[in-house]
């Protein structure tokens, strides 16, 4: 991927969740709202809005759950948690295509099979060159249910980082609605609290970050793709610095509903097929945003330690092993005058 797709990619992206924000800001569910999620296996709990965070693809909002409740569904102490709700009412897509929802045609797109290609893929309207409302609608509600499935696989199959360089996840479920509200149950996901910051604000102070960020991002996308996980949407809001002291920082990946899940690949294609989904360029391009050109050059460090050894051995060591040959040879006006 070149540096001009990257960044047109990244600021179109930058531009479209401005644009929602901006368009939703009057909030989903206001702070203080109660909500009931059913998990399965009749476990329901109620949560209470404390924030709404971000209206990208998808609403989150961290919540409150009461200590009681907490205890009865086996969860950590905290008392705050991240809720991430798939509201097709919400996805980018119809700000871009305007298709705004409605009621109606979400309770008959409710009753329609997906339109898929062979592959499995969903058909965009715009590929078969349709404005029906309806076929739109079809096509919200499946990518929203497809995202929530997608991410709840990926959080499964990489469920040795969590908690370490991905959110927690703990549950999942849906979002109960009051009759005749909605026509659909809303897919969401539960994760642990993350007191970090995003990446996008660093912009101000990048001297906090170290050539050590950049590695370990750069190692924890290889590793997802060992596991077979291309995340396809790294930008700077989806990267979370958590502090861990003395000015170092850990970092986390969030959002996996636009990734891509290795299946019947062989080695061959899949290292095709990672290298044009372009995480590792993104990450580069995120770097070089914040001014640093290392970015693109993650063995850098190991070649300026080789130098610096190199150097070392120059200046100092093999300096020394002349000085000492000097020290100890024999002059050469002593060898001209031997026997």
């Amino acid at each position: 991927m070149s540096g001009e797709t990257q960044s047109f990619l990244q600021d179109a992206t930058s531009n479209a969740c401005l644009a929602i924000q901006n368009l939703h800001n009057t909030d989903y569910y206001d702070a203080g709202t109660p909500l009931t999620l059913d998990l399965g296996a009749a476990r329901r709990v109620t949560v209470t809005v404390v924030q709404h965070l971000s209206s990208t693809t998808s609403q989150v909002f961290t919540v409150k759950i009461s200590t009681d409740e907490s205890q009865r569904l086996h969860l950590p102490p905290s008392d705050i948690f991240v809720m991430k709700i798939f509201d097709s009412r919400f996805l980018k897509h119809r700000l871009e295509d305007d298709h705004p929802w409605n009621l109606e045609l979400e309770t008959k797109a409710r009753e329609m099979p997906a339109k898929r290609s062979p592959d499995g893929e969903l058909i965009h309207p715009h590929h078969v060159g349709t404005e029906d409302p309806l076929e739109w609608e079809l096509f919200y509600q499946n990518t929203m249910l497809d995202m929530f499935n997608t991410e709840k696989r990926a959080y499964s199959i990489l469920r040795s980082f969590q908690g370490r360089h991905i959110p927690r996840c703990y549950a999942s479920g849906t979002l109960w609605s009051p009759p005749g509200e909605r026509a659909v149950s809303l897919p969401i996901l539960l994760f642990g609290y993350l007191d970090g910051e995003p990446l996008a604000s660093f912009h101000h102070d990048a001297t906090r970050i170290t050539r050590k960020v950049y590695s370990s991002l750069h190692r924890l996308l290889r590793e997802f793709k060992r596991k077979g996980v291309a995340h396809t949407d790294i930008h700077d809001h989806n990267i979370h610095l958590v502090s861990v002291g003395r000015g170092k920082y850990r970092p986390f990946i969030l959002d996996f509903g636009c990734s891509i899940i290795r299946e019947g690949m062989t080695n061959e294609e899949w290292e095709e097929e990672y290298d044009e989904l372009g995480d590792l360029d993104a990450l580069k391009y995120v770097f070089r945003r914040l001014g640093f050109e290392y970015g693109f050059q993650p063995d850098r460090g190991i070649k300026n330690l080789l130098r610096s050894i190199l150097y070392l051995w120059k200046s100092h060591i093999l300096d020394s092993v002349r000085a000492m040959r000097a020290k100890f040879a024999t002059p050469a006006f002593l060898l001209s005058q031997s026997p």
